[in-house]
């Protein structure tokens, strides 16, 4: 199959940004290559998508400047380590994690100097989904020169959504990148007084064992007082403590996660 050519959809990807219309693609790609059937003008579009599917074309969002320069002078952050995304409705929240993929590429090329895999643990959600996959498709295009250990920090998800429990996430990453995976088999909230007895169970004990092989940690960040809300979610199906819970936590209550740098998503509502 067409696609399944790396060599024909990279020449497609190539000859569609250095500004060729789909006609002349086709007219050119026939001439340098021996298809049968010869490409068609129609079959280019198609092979469009799969150029950025395999990480041949990334779209990757420009920061918003002038907001980072008035959040680090806001709150005294070092400029080198925030980034902020321009955002004009929810469903370009794919750009926070694409930049964030970047970002924790860079923090792994400087990791890839040592010996031995890197470890990289990913936390649930939505926004971890989204930044696997965009990682993925940058490993496929430029490998690093160390593997991965990949480390699900949490198993778990609702129950009604369980493409956000970050063991799913290990499939977005190309396996000739991957060393090994592990996945912390618990609940997703553990009382404090049962951490000691997770630890040591058959599931989870492995994966506590190896936690300081772990060098980055990625998760998504959440707020208790969304409706949409992963966590919100997973207690409202736990039934009446859980909601008990969200009720008690108050309107300042925020589930959040900071790691590495900071990436703040921002639009029209800020």
């Amino acid at each position: 199959m067409l696609k399944d050519n790396d060599m024909l959809v990279f020449r497609i990807a190539e000859l569609f940004f250095s500004g060729l219309k789909v006609s002349e693609i086709a007219k050119t790609v026939n001439e340098e290559l021996t298809l049968d059937p010869p490409l068609s003008r129609e079959s280019v579009y198609p092979l469009l998508s799969t150029a950025a599917t395999k990480g041949f074309a990334r779209l990757v969002p420009p920061l918003d400047l002038a907001l980072r320069g008035k959040l680090v002078e806001q709150f005294e952050l070092v400029p080198e380590r925030v980034r902020v995304v321009p955002i004009p409705n929810p469903q370009s929240n794919s750009r926070v994690a694409a930049t964030a993929a970047d970002l924790a590429y860079e923090v792994l090329l400087t990791l890839g100097r040592g010996p031995g895999p890197i470890g990289v643990g990913l936390g649930p959600g939505r926004a971890t989904l989204e930044f696997s996959r965009h990682l993925g498709q940058l490993l496929r295009a430029k490998p690093l020169p160390r593997k991965l250990k990949l480390f699900a920090i949490s198993a778990g998800a609702p129950s009604s959504s369980p493409e956000y429990a970050p063991t799913s996430f290990f499939n977005l990453f190309p396996s000739e990148m991957v060393d090994s995976r592990r996945g912390l088999f618990a609940d997703v909230l553990v009382k404090a007084k049962n951490l000691a007895k997770v630890k040591k169970s058959s599931g989870a004990g492995r994966t506590f064992d190896e936690r300081d092989e772990i060098s980055l940690v990625v998760t998504s960040m959440g707020d208790a007082n969304d409706e949409h809300d992963l966590l919100r979610r997973f207690l409202i199906e736990a039934g009446p403590k859980g909601s008990k819970w969200i009720m008690s936590a108050g309107t300042d209550h925020a589930s959040r996660s900071v790691v590495m740098d900071c990436i703040i998503g921002g639009g029209p509502q800020m």
